[in-house]
């Protein structure tokens, strides 16, 4: 490379051409080695959720992400809360509805929830979600338990989540699951979603955000996807809704019988006062 230097111009031009693209080549190289891992942790992840998913059953042994601790992946890295302490909703009277975060958590969810609908998808957004329910009950496919996990890849809107309730009717629960992932929209998203449940009877929060906060070494190298010490925090996560939601649905359905009550008993009175 030296005596070429010290050549004619076109040899000069030739070997400063080649430190270029031996530069170029190392750099491109030494990127795809960085990003190789991340992608690979993440893929094995939602690939196991789609194993699970197309199989009908968890996938045995899902392994937590790459760089996790492997102890981790044989217990339950947080103790459950006091609302998962009941006996879990039946898999058979939950739809859930999610994005790639959902679908690599899927085994832990069929595990958790044996005959649990799972309909998730990478890249899907909330605004999917209205046409999926609306087919859903239209086929008669629509469980009593309805639970959404669609906050990852974009803002999210009022109507569409008035849409959401709209279509699952007074008779369903609703539970959102909000959204974890170093993205610039996950705060206003969750936030939303906070604010909506909080508004809404019949619908609660399944907080994915605060109990994986803690554990983010059991994400994949993207910090978005969970393996599977991960996936048991998310189903965790959404049986804690569940439980939630069940219980205002039970109340709600106390005040309703005391309502009809209160109708008979002021209808009764209104008799004896006409007579």
């Amino acid at each position: 490379w030296g005596r070429a230097l010290r050549g004619t111009a076109w040899r000069r031009a030739g070997a400063a051409l080649g430190v270029v693209v031996t530069v170029a080549l190392v750099a491109a190289t030494s990127t795809a080695v960085a990003v190789a891992p991340t992608r690979s942790s993440a893929a094995d992840a939602i690939a196991a959720g789609e194993a699970a998913v197309d199989a009908g059953t968890p996938t045995p042994g899902a392994s937590a992400p790459a760089g996790a601790d492997p102890a981790a992946a044989t217990v339950s890295p947080v103790a459950p809360s006091a609302a998962a302490t009941s006996p879990p909703i039946p898999g058979s009277q939950i739809t859930a509805i999610g994005d790639s975060v959902m679908l690599a958590s899927a085994p832990s969810l069929m595990a958790t929830f044996p005959g649990i609908s799972v309909d998730a998808k990478v890249s899907r957004s909330m605004y999917a979600a209205p046409g999926i329910l609306s087919q859903l009950a239209a086929d008669g496919e629509l469980r009593p338990y309805i639970v959404i996990g669609l906050g990852t890849n974009g803002a999210i809107s009022q109507n569409t989540l008035d849409e959401i309730v709209r279509i699952a009717g007074p008779d369903r629960a609703v539970v959102l699951v909000n959204a974890f992932a170093p993205r610039s929209w996950i705060p206003g998203v969750n936030d939303e979603l906070r604010a909506f449940a909080r508004q809404h009877p019949g619908v609660s929060l399944a907080d994915w955000y605060d109990a994986i906060s803690p554990h983010v070494d059991l994400l994949a190298g993207d910090q978005i996807h969970p393996g599977g010490a991960g996936g048991r925090i998310f189903a965790g996560a959404v049986e804690d809704g569940l439980s939630r939601a069940d219980a205002e649905r039970q109340q709600l359905k106390r005040l309703g019988a005391l309502r009809e009550l209160a109708g008979v008993l002021c209808a009764g009175a209104c008799d004896l006062d006409n007579g």
